[in-house]
């Protein structure tokens, strides 16, 4: 399949390439750019070889051409829109190879179950501070004891986790249960805990 253009000095143009098939644009040119492509595709200029060809990719030579010729490779009908020039073509558009996942991060907007807990001393297990919570953005902890406490996502001996000391706040991103041990033999310390909910 064969389309002429007029010979101007740019000119876009939008084809559609037949799945495995070739289509010629015949037109003289020292470049092209390709704007737009629906898949995987090949470009060749007169007689020369063929090579690949994506969205935003152009070349620009020093001799002239008269024939584009495109080769579709993805095994369907590839619609293009590609500019022949003389001269350069400059786009600033923002090109993705493939779509684009937009997340909004919505604004956290209450502040629940808060809680007041005693750490006591001796105790081989860790005292649940707050309860799994899916709607939960962040757990907010402040040590308002003398002594030092152990931040854990279970309940098992504490002989490692967070490190929360006396006096000191801490705020993180979790939605499952979280538990405070004592350190050491120091228990005795109060902790503060409130949820950040959507």
């Amino acid at each position: 399949m064969t389309l002429n253009t007029p010979k101007y000095g740019y000119r876009t143009t939008k084809v559609t390439v037949p799945a495995n098939g070739d289509l010629v644009i015949e037109g003289v040119g020292f470049g092209f750019y390709c704007f737009e492509a629906d898949g995987a595709l090949q470009i060749g200029l007169d007689d020369g070889p063929m090579g690949d060809l994506f969205a935003a990719v152009g070349f620009e030579g020093v001799e002239p051409f008269a024939r584009v010729r495109l080769r579709d490779v993805s095994g369907a009908d590839n619609t293009v829109t590609i500019g022949i020039t003389i001269g350069r073509v400059t786009d600033n558009r923002v090109n993705f190879g493939s779509s684009l996942q937009v997340t909004t991060d919505t604004p956290a907007t209450t502040i629940e179950n808060e809680a007041r807990v005693t750490i006591p001393s001796g105790g081989a297990n860790g005292t649940l501070v707050l309860a799994a919570n899916t709607s939960r953005r962040e757990a907010v902890l402040t040590n308002a004891g003398a002594n030092p406490v152990v931040i854990r996502g279970d309940n098992t001996a504490a002989d490692a986790g967070m490190y929360l000391a006396a006096g000191s706040s801490a705020v993180i991103e979790v939605t499952g249960a979280v538990y405070a041990f004592e350190f050491g033999a120091a228990g005795g310390s109060t902790i503060y805990a409130a949820e950040i909910q959507s």
